[in-house]
């Protein structure tokens, strides 16, 4: 056997091995069973890939092996680079942030606690407990909603989180807005990026509210619904959450959602690099003042609160709100002056059919 014929078994056995590595690190990061399959098979395929090249070091035959090497080889090199794909599709439909693990929600209170007691302590700071809730995050509620909630804010309110604490004790579906938009695109347009560029902001409005709109039209349960936090720029589309549901704002202080913004250091279009803060402080200003004035509900979030607690105090808030004369109020509904939407037609996630325009970007969630 030619030393030339070496190279195919040990290149298998290599490929095998990073595929494997790669199996697991996606596994423990996305927290999906289909990665535990790649798992799975990576090991065979780094099975068969040493008896190859044991098969190669000790046996002695006279004819050609790379064509008995050949067929595993391209097996591996198709199965990582669909694994890569699979992965990159992901991210496209769901976002990283979605598929980060430290975006996972916790079954329990003390999970989250012992998590961020080991994230502290890896990054040399002191844990200083308080008195926390023990109850499971999916204890339910006797809270029923009578209609569906919106939940606005800025980036990095925690709006997704706390949305699905809530879905989860009260019974009902949480939906992203943004989400829920990119579905009702794909597959003309991959981002929400790519379609303010092509539409332009008029265009994204126009698609938002229409999206939105027929998807309560054909709902047929109160679910919660996080808003992006560019839904201070479309009146339409807040008009029709509080004509069609209850709005919730959640706020925190300037300081905490600028530093979360800035923690994984991605850039955002409505700050300013000459000016980050400064950018960032006018922007919130204005949305602030538009949630508020939007909002049913309006709840203060304590940073140093776990999102369970946080969750908690949104319910009693509610609970007060719906028991209160306010929220009786019948309110007008026009949806003849609020969806004006020309030309493409595209299918929601939910079958319902509606326009495509335009869509804020990416990172302004």
């Amino acid at each position: 056997m030619t030393s030339n014929e070496f190279i195919i078994p040990i290149l298998n056995v290599f490929m095998s091995f990073l595929i494997l590595m790669y199996s697991i690190i996606l596994s423990v990061k996305r927290q999906r069973p289909t990665f535990v399959v790649s798992i799975i098979l990576s090991v065979m395929f780094l099975v068969s890939s040493a008896v190859q090249l044991w098969y190669a070091l000790t046996i002695t035959v006279t004819f050609n092996m790379i064509y008995f090497y050949a067929p595993l080889f391209v097996v591996i090199l198709f199965w990582g680079i669909m694994l890569y794909l699979f992965d990159i599709d992901l991210k496209k439909k769901f976002g990283t942030s979605e598929l980060k693990d430290m975006h996972r929600i916790e079954s329990t209170e003390k999970e989250y606690i012992d998590r961020m007691r080991a994230l502290f302590k890896k990054r040399g700071k002191e844990v200083k407990d308080k008195p926390r809730e023990s109850k499971k995050i999916t204890d339910s509620t006797d809270l029923k909603l009578p209609k569906p909630l919106f939940i606005v804010g800025m980036k990095e309110t925690g709006k997704s989180t706390i949305g699905r604490i809530l879905s989860a004790k009260l019974g009902t579906s949480f939906i992203d807005a943004d989400d829920m938009i990119l579905k009702a695109i794909q597959p003309r347009f991959q981002s929400l990026k790519q379609l303010y560029i092509a539409k332009g902001p008029l265009g994204y409005m126009q698609t938002e509210t229409a999206i939105i709109y027929n998807y309560l039209k054909s709902s047929k349960e109160n679910s919660i619904i996080a808003l992006g936090g560019g839904i201070a720029s479309n009146q339409s589309a807040l008009k029709l959450a509080r004509d069609y549901g209850t709005v919730l704002f959640l706020s925190l202080p300037p300081e905490t959602l600028f530093r979360r913004i800035n923690r994984d250091g991605a850039e955002v279009t409505f700050i300013n690099k000459a000016h980050p803060y400064e950018s960032f402080h006018e922007v919130y200003e204005k949305r602030t003042d538009v949630y508020k004035r939007a909002a049913d509900v309006v709840v203060e979030l304590n940073e140093t609160d776990t999102p369970l607690i946080n969750a908690n105090k949104v319910l009693r808030r509610l609970e007060a709100f719906y028991e209160s004369p306010e929220s009786k109020k019948p309110r007008r509904v026009e949806p003849t002056n609020i969806i004006r939407v020309p030309r493409q037609t595209v299918t929601t996630s939910q079958g319902a059919s509606t326009t495509t325009s335009t869509t804020p970007s990416d990172d302004d969630d």
